[in-house]
């Protein structure tokens, strides 16, 4: 390795999520939900709800690490989209990644 850049990559892992890939990836990347009854929309745990609670504590990581935060909205048909980041209009629930592991942008996509 030549330079600090590619030290530092190699010992990051990165995944690119989409709709193929996310409920695979839910347990090992994302934060089970400790603080409240589960979600109506509960994805197995993991999400934290738009009100009370749970959304003081997703807001308080996004002020600390906006990068761990997704948002999961409804859709025109009414299918999700996750969005990467913290977003208010149309939100279902949040979604927040575990200590250490931060989203890198990317699209939004259908789950």
């Amino acid at each position: 390795m030549n330079t600090a850049t590619e030290a530092y990559a190699a010992t990051r892992r990165i995944l690119t999520l989409n709709s193929d890939n996310f409920l695979e990836c839910l347990d090992e990347l994302f934060e089970r939900n400790w603080i409240s009854d589960p979600a109506p929309h509960s994805m197995e745990g993991f999400a934290f709800k738009p009100h009370g609670s749970d959304e003081e504590y997703v807001r308080a990581i996004t002020n600390k690490s906006p990068r761990r935060v997704a948002t999961v909205v409804e859709g025109r048909d009414g299918g999700w989209i996750i969005r990467a980041g913290f977003h208010f209009v149309s939100r279902l629930f949040y979604i927040v990644t575990k200590e250490g592991v931060v989203l890198s942008a990317f699209a939004d996509f259908r789950y």
